[in-house]
């Protein structure tokens, strides 16, 4: 997959998981993205809930287990592949598994890949955001 499909006019976000993580921590550099629909991965919905297990952060977390689940979006088998793919064509990044899916499945639907992972800076319809 090459070139950019998302306009500028009609953007939507895929949350990786770092991107759910930060607005959660109302991180001021998500500011922008805390009203966007909170469209994920169920891969990144289990990222989520490890995170949520480790920090115990389960009184300021267990509300949005419902918004994230409601928002899931259909994992299939053609976005792993492709997911693949795209780890392979770019090995020297380091990108993670859940990551490359994530990224297939935003490119698929139009969504804008929302990340702080560094790794993705600079490819295609990715809108990093600094981990600042």
């Amino acid at each position: 997959m090459t070139g950019t499909l998302i306009s500028s006019s009609e953007k939507k976000y895929f949350f990786d998981t770092y991107a759910i993580i930060e607005v959660i921590k109302n991180n001021p550099s998500y500011q922008k993205y805390m009203e966007e629909d909170l469209l994920t991965g169920v891969l990144n919905y289990a990222e989520f809930y490890y995170w949520y297990l480790k920090n115990k952060e389960k009184a300021q977390s267990i509300g949005w287990f419902r918004k994230i689940r409601d928002e899931l979006l259909k994992l299939e088998v053609r976005d792993v592949i492709e997911g693949m793919k795209i780890r392979f064509e770019n090995i020297k990044r380091k990108l993670s598994f859940v990551d490359c899916v994530g990224y297939a499945m935003a490119r698929r639907r139009n969504l804008l890949f929302l990340t702080g992972d560094p790794g993705f800076r600079g490819m295609p319809d990715v809108e990093y955001v600094s981990k600042s």
